[in-house]
Formats: C-alpha cells, sequence, structure tokens
C-alpha cells in the first residue's frame, strides 16, 4: 500500500477529545511529522519501503492538575498491519487503538481512579 492510497482524512493533522470517567483527555495526530522535503515522491512510496514513522500521537489529558502525558510513533509496519485487519476503520479507530496498546488508557485509568478516591455517593446526604 502507498501513502497516497490512504484517505484524505488519513493525511491531515487531526485533534480528537475523550472523556474517561472524571478525565478528559485528547490526542493531537500528526501526519508525516518529519515534513519531509520531497512529500510527493514519500507518498508515492510503499509503506515496506518507508523507515522513518508516518503519525505522531501526543496524549495529554486536558482537565488534572497532574498532566498525563504520552507521545506515540506510528511506524509504517504498524499502520500497514492495522489497515491489513481493520480495513474499514478510521483514523480516529488508530488513534483508540494506540492508546490502548501504548498502555495511555490503563493511565487515564489510574488517574480517574485516584480522582474519584473519596468521592462516593453517600445514600444518607440525598434529599427526600
Amino acid at each position: 500500500m502507498l501513502l497516497n492510497e490512504l484517505h484524505t482524512d488519513w493525511r491531515q493533522d487531526n485533534t480528537f477529545t475523550y472523556r474517561l470517567g472524571l478525565i478528559e483527555y485528547q490526542c493531537k495526530v500528526k501526519y508525516l511529522p518529519f515534513g519531509l522535503a520531497n512529500k510527493e515522491n514519500y507518498e508515492k512510496t510503499d509503506l515496506s519501503k518507508i523507515y522513518t514513522p508516518v503519525y505522531h500521537f501526543e496524549f495529554e489529558a486536558l482537565n488534572n492538575d497532574k498532566t498525563v502525558y504520552q507521545s506515540h510513533w506510528a511506524m509504517p509496519y504498524s499502520l500497514a498491519w492495522f489497515l491489513e485487519n481493520y480495513s474499514d476503520s478510521t483514523l480516529e479507530a488508530l488513534v483508540r487503538f494506540a492508546a490502548q496498546e501504548n498502555g495511555y488508557l490503563e493511565r487515564i485509568t489510574k488517574a480517574n481512579r485516584e480522582l474519584q478516591r473519596g468521592t462516593q455517593l453517600s445514600i444518607f446526604n440525598l434529599p427526600l
């Protein structure tokens, strides 16, 4: 597969925002982070012949005092594998997959548990 065969949505920078419990986080997706000078030739190259990352993902918690940040590079072979196994998916599906695979969702879940400590609802404080 060639990079220029990707749908145009996959070849643009994007930002996706999510919520997990009390934590809101986002992923900024940067396409071709190295900004290669000869982009046209690069996009006409087969994924198996590319040795630099195709995407850079920046995961960051937005509404948390303690920032939960993680950077992730998507290499061409990972992209080829993902597209082969999830051919009808979107760039957002790749972002969600990367968040799961690189452990970011686990870190957000842990931070969410810490925030929720001591905030359990008491049935005795509810107005009747």
